[in-house]
């Protein structure tokens, strides 16, 4: 009696359901909102309500956010409607191609003319055609379940004429692993699952975050130059109202600032999802006008460049680093170094102080760990050593980016930035950093790597921005204020048609491993930083330890010694 009424008692004070809310965050050319059987052209940061349907044209795209951190890309040719949010958000896809990442605890529904498809922490590719129905997990588990019975079963019904024959009540559906894709043809059902594969897609969700994020920046951009045109004034001068960026997980946002990111602020590419991430990394889809400048001046010299020269373009992420390659040491296949990793692969760690995390540790940058955090005590130290097992933005130190992935991500405005924002860790902050003491952390303090040759490499790290942007409170770019990073080996000129189609071009910094001075060494590294590095090189070699009964190692003319190490 008493466990019943203490049931009871728990169900009459469980908070009531929330419906989760979603967003129009993003859109591409003709795309189009129909509402209670209106139509018009969509439009950015537009709140969705169930019923809504959403339809694209030819050359156009759009992009859905949900406060709860799931993110709907939506291709070419494409129709959805947005059905109800609770307890489980649910879409219906007419026809074309979507890419669905979810981050939260409910997961996703996906319902289609032949199927329904569910999907918790992972990333889901489907499309709908005339001639069937496809389904990809490319990340995480999808549950698929057909809506209507196969060719067989059909045969089967019409021509046994058995009293009291019935079909299952539920159809058995069938679960995706990773990797794994199905067809469903009309009238023949579920087809064998079979091994999927990105270029299959024709939806390419880098290009159209690119293009959304372009749109959103000209649409500002358009927006401040048709009220200097009402206003009777030539300057840059933004309206008192104007958004300076766009906040996907607050449909009733009308002055947000810094909290989404341009192109490179999604996480949910690699290994499992972020769940903390909502707007600022999954959904982060638009360039914040706070941190670019159309002419922004230096307020101190750089290099050659006096003060007062213009220094236009975003503010960057940037990374350098020092590769150590212990080519003494020759990696066997059965080592296991890196996971057999090919060559070239990083493997990032950071140092975070105070006892090993419990849970999952985000950085608002689209990097850190899994949802159990691959973490090691540094002995001597209340400190520990952290895998980033996701990163999902280039690499600053990465001199050969993929195309269009060098833009800025959000909150790295202002006298003291927000982001990187560590949650779930006690970073190890960078005290040699000029502006950004948190971005060394988020982008890997260490990194382990190996050359084709099969030698193992340990890499130091260290990171900052390329740039501190102070916006005229006035809103006129030709008195924003600038200042370039010192620490940056160099700026190149070079055009922007996407983000400054009115600019011949704009500064951006040097890529690569050298692109900071003040390079980190190991000899300079203190106490806790040696420790760190030698508990990330012993786990690392662990492997090759016990083959060899090697325990000594030299990194930088000093010897590392892994000896008593137990990997877990």
């Amino acid at each position: 009696m008493f466990f019943t009424s203490l049931i009871c008692l728990l169900l009459a004070q469980a908070p009531p359901t929330v419906e989760d809310t979603a967003q129009l965050t993003g859109v591409v050319s003709d795309v189009r909102l129909a509402r209670a059987g209106d139509e018009s052209l969509a439009v950015a940061k537009t709140a969705l309500q169930s019923g809504d349907a959403i339809s694209t044209g030819d050359e156009s795209g759009a992009i859905l956010h949900w406060r709860s951190g799931i993110t709907v890309y939506l291709g070419a040719g494409s129709r959805i409607e947005v059905g109800s949010q609770a307890p489980v958000p649910t879409l219906t896809l007419n026809r074309g191609e979507v890419r669905i990442t979810a981050g939260n605890a409910a997961g996703f529904k996906l319902i289609t003319p032949l199927a329904e498809a569910a999907i918790t922490r992972g990333i889901m590719r489907a499309a709908v055609s005339a001639k069937g129905e496809r389904f990809w997990s490319e990340s995480g588990t999808v549950s698929v379940r057909a809506r209507e019975l196969d060719a067989r079963r059909r045969t089967r019904r019409s021509s046994i004429m058995t009293v009291g024959l019935q079909e299952p009540a539920e159809r058995p559906a069938v679960q995706l692993k990773s990797g794994e894709q199905i067809t469903i043809l009309p009238g023949q059902g579920i087809q064998k699952p079979t091994r999927g594969d990105a270029a299959e897609w024709t939806l390419d969700v880098e290009k159209l975050k690119r293009a959304a994020s372009a749109n959103a920046n000209r649409a500002y951009r358009d927006a401040v130059a048709q009220e200097n045109i009402n206003r009777g004034t030539t300057d840059t001068q933004a309206p008192p109202d104007a958004p300076d960026g766009a906040n996907a997980g607050n449909e009733n946002s009308t002055n947000t600032t810094t909290q989404v990111s341009t192109s490179t602020g999604v996480n949910l590419s690699l290994g499992n999802v972020l769940a903390s991430s909502a707007a600022g990394s999954a959904g982060g889809l638009f360039t914040d006008a706070n941190q670019n400048t159309l002419a922004g001046k230096l307020t101190v010299p750089y290099q050659n460049l006096p003060a007062g020269t213009t220094f236009a373009g975003n503010i960057h992420l940037i990374t350098g680093q020092t590769s150590y390659t212990l080519k003494d040491v020759n990696l066997a296949l059965s080592d296991g170094f890196l996971g057999n990793a090919p060559a070239g692969d990083l493997q990032y760690w950071s140092i975070g102080l105070g006892a090993l995390p419990t849970g999952q540790i985000t950085t608002g940058i689209g990097t850190g760990t899994g949802p159990t955090p691959n973490a090691i005590h540094v002995r001597g130290f209340d400190a520990y050593v952290v895998q980033l097992s996701q990163f999902g933005i280039p690499d600053p130190a990465d001199p050969n980016p993929p195309p269009g992935q060098f833009y800025a991500v959000p909150g790295l405005v202002g006298q003291t930035p927000t982001n990187p924002n560590i949650q779930g860790a006690v970073p190890l902050t960078d005290s040699n950093a000029q502006f950004n003491q948190n971005a060394t952390f988020a982008l890997g303090q260490i990194a382990l790597s190996k050359t084709p040759d099969n030698h193992p490499q340990v890499l130091l790290r260290r990171s900052d921005q390329d740039r501190k942007i102070i916006k005229d409170p006035g809103g006129n770019d030709n008195l924003d204020q600038v200042t370039a990073n010192p620490d940056v080996t160099g700026f190149h000129d070079v055009p922007d048609p996407m983000f400054f189609p009115s600019l011949p071009t704009v500064k951006v910094p040097d890529r690569g491993p050298n692109a900071l001075t003040n390079l980190p060494q190991y000899r300079n590294q203190h106490a806790l930083q040696r420790a760190a590095i030698t508990t990330v090189t012993a786990e690392g070699l662990s492997g090759y330890a016990r083959r060899t009964g090697q325990t000594r190692f030299v990194i930088d003319g000093k010897i590392v010694d892994i000896s008593g190490y137990k990997p877990r």
